[in-house]
């Protein structure tokens, strides 16, 4: 949490990972950013979702996806500042 905003890492669905800033006094949706596919599909043990939550450090923030994604988003619009996967890089 920082500020009057709440981070968190969320899946909809078993296709698409999201990082997530909510309005901690009514938890609504403040942005949403797909970091990538919910991994572990056919890992073991198997469950597809997401596992961590976002961290924060001065003005960014940072994501972890289950699928191998690592993301920092813009901490106030949730535009996406970098993206990584282990399998394509940069982008």
């Amino acid at each position: 949490m920082k500020g009057d905003r709440l981070y968190l890492a969320t899946n909809v669905g078993l296709d698409d990972e999201y990082v997530c800033a909510l309005n901690a006094k009514d938890g609504s949706v403040v942005w949403s950013t797909r970091i990538g596919k919910v991994g572990a599909l056919n890992q073991e043990p198997s469950y597809p979702g997401s596992r961590s939550m976002p961290t924060l450090d001065g003005d960014c923030v940072y994501a972890v996806g289950s699928d191998g994604d690592l993301a920092s988003p813009d901490l106030k619009t949730g535009k996406l500042i970098w993206h990584l996967n282990s399998l394509h890089g940069l982008a």
